[in-house]
């Protein structure tokens, strides 16, 4: 998928009221101090002869009894400094034979390996390649953790070698290599084949990491490989189309303008869509030059009152948003951003489409100011938020800067939540309409083909590190893929 754009411009709707100018008690919660998305960390077993181990995350439990050849699934962490210590099973971060000090950052993913023998056993820390995929492709890398192996190459069987003289302890640059199915051979310094991944599928917007494991004076080398989901497409995420498509939504954000039609070059695809309404998400075909045509409810594509051109990139969704009064109809897109994050955290934007508000300020009860400043027709960039209940106050920021809205929400896990103010300020008409998708939870797979080496089952960290609480398809094409969507009614309350 290409990189993810918030611009000017299966889905559940919320419409909150209007409270009035007031401030307004807060729930109990812990005190919101971050704002920054967690990142995550996996963790191999890769020291051929050691005993199972205990990994440790800052003194605390994070996988226990892990198996040589083992991998846990990836865990959240906390944005910062940590300290990850090998230890024997049961041991204490005194006893540690090897530790390592990191810096996680924000929405970042790592993989922890423990390398060589027992009595030279270190860990390293390898960065997940999470930038987005472009369709079509996957991300491959070798990995190489071998303890006697001073480099390796890994080449497509039969085929091109993919990387080379990969030295002991590092990790290739990441390939792009086109989904499909690979065997790949794993060659010693010596061009001599030590291993072969046979038939190991390769899916799109995935990342691989091949972790190259053993000794080649025990059983032999052998290659574990490790997928990462990085950017899906929508469709895959939401159910919806075929793959190849686009993802779009409409909002009914004009508070001044009846119940609308909406065609997308001219095929319908909402009808009667009422002010403060939403549709579910529709696939439509990628590319350029998509006519977005906004027309009363009963009235021809040729009659619109609004009419803008559209880009849309394959596996890309959108929420498409028309505003502003009913003599300045604008249309507003904004990119939806599904790509997974960690289990504990939800993600939250924010677009204001309240022509008389100004500009507004989003902030959580006895936390911090998520969004400031946010004018009209403006939006915000995504923000990590743990999941919980939250009071949630939508400030206005002229004026005596008063909570113009005050409410409690609750972030469910592997979810996405656009609040759009619409509504007027000055008819107290003001409202949240809280728009969610579903996105998937960062896992770390384990693909493993047959191989000599028993990878185990992922296992399940005992203590999981305490998060930081944050208080071009043609036009026949597009006429068959359009289906015209009916909205709920959500009526903004006074």
């Amino acid at each position: 998928m290409a990189t993810l754009i918030r611009v000017l411009l299966s889905s559940v709707v919320v419409l909150l009221a209007l409270f009035g100018p007031a401030a307004v008690p807060s729930l109990a919660q812990d005190e919101a101090e971050e704002t920054e998305a967690d990142a995550t960390v996996r963790v191999v077993h890769a020291s051929p002869g050691a005993p199972d181990v205990d990994i440790l995350l800052d003194g605390l439990l994070l996988a226990e009894a892990l198996p040589f050849g083992s991998t846990t699934d990836y865990v959240p962490l906390a944005p910062g400094d940590h300290v990850l210590q090998v230890v024997a099973t049961g041991g204490s971060p005194e006893e540690a034979v090897a530790e390592l000090t990191m810096t996680a950052e924000p929405a970042a993913a790592y993989l922890f390996v423990a390398v060589r023998p027992l009595a030279e056993i270190e860990g390293r820390l390898y960065d997940v390649g999470l930038d987005d995929i472009e369709p079509g492709n996957a991300r491959v890398r070798v990995v190489n953790a071998v303890s006697d192996a001073e480099s390796v190459d890994l080449a497509v069987t039969g085929g091109d070698t993919l990387f080379d003289g990969v030295g002991l302890g590092d990790a290739a640059d990441y390939a792009d290599l086109a989904p499909g199915t690979y065997s790949f051979d794993l060659r010693d310094d010596e061009d001599r084949t030590v291993a072969t991944v046979p038939e190991l599928v390769i899916e799109e917007a995935a990342a691989y990491d091949l972790v190259a494991i053993g000794a080649s004076d025990e059983q032999g080398p052998t290659v574990l490989p490790l997928v990462t989901r990085v950017s899906p497409p929508c469709g895959e995420v939401l159910g919806i189309g075929g793959g190849e498509e686009s993802c779009v939504r409409l909002v009914h954000a004009a508070p001044d303008s009846p119940a609308v039609d909406v065609y997308v070059n001219d095929s319908l695809v909402a009808e009667n869509l009422g002010f403060g309404a939403a549709t579910e998400y529709v696939a439509l075909p990628s590319g350029e030059g998509r006519t977005v045509q906004v027309a009363a409810t009963g009235t021809p594509a040729e009659e619109a009152v609004l009419t803008s051109d559209l880009a849309l990139e394959v596996g890309q969704a959108y929420t498409a948003l028309v505003t502003g009064n009913a003599d300045d109809l604008q249309l507003v897109v904004t990119g939806t951003d599904l790509r997974p994050i960690p289990e504990n955290q939800a993600r939250l934007g924010f677009i204001n489409a309240s022509p008389d508000a100004g500009a507004l300020a989003i902030e959580l009860a006895d936390g911090p100011t998520l969004v400031s400043d946010l004018g009209f027709r403006a939006i915000s960039e995504y923000t990590a938020i743990d999941v919980g209940e939250y009071t949630v106050h939508l400030r206005r920021q002229d004026g005596d800067n008063l909570i113009a809205l005050a409410t409690d929400l609750i972030f469910e896990p592997g979810t996405v939540y656009d609040a759009v103010a619409i509504g007027r300020a000055d008819d107290e008409t003001l409202s949240l309409l809280v728009l969610t998708a579903p996105t998937e939870v960062r896992e770390g797979e384990v693909a493993t083909p047959a191989a000599p080496v028993a990878t185990g089952a992922a296992v399940a960290p005992t203590v999981a590190p305490a998060a930081t609480p944050v208080t071009a398809a043609d036009e026949t094409a597009l006429a068959e893929t359009a289906v015209a969507v009916e909205p709920e009614a959500a009526t903004p309350a006074p």
